[in-house]
């Protein structure tokens, strides 16, 4: 294998798209989901039978409205390529 076939192929491509995540920074969770499918989209990072991504956001308990700080986490998307979230 040669020099310039080897770095075409070692380095990760940057996909993330400063417009779709700027469209996206009002739903923290919608980002999260971003993030978690581009992460997913290349299998030569998304571990082998599991995998996930993880932020914490302050959110509105659903019952009281009470702010709260909530830690959530998504299944990347190469781990289940069917999940269309």
């Amino acid at each position: 294998m040669s020099e310039s076939s080897t770095k075409e192929t070692s380095l990760l491509r940057n996909l993330w798209d400063d417009r779709a995540a700027a469209g996206l920074a009002e739903n923290p969770l919608e980002l999260l989901r971003y993030r978690s499918n581009l992460l997913g989209e290349d299998l030569r990072i998304t571990n082998f039978g599991g995998g996930n991504t993880s932020s914490k956001f302050e959110l509105a308990d659903p019952l009281t409205g009470e702010r709260l700080r909530h830690l959530v986490s998504r299944q990347a998307r190469g781990v289940n390529r069917s999940l269309p979230w």
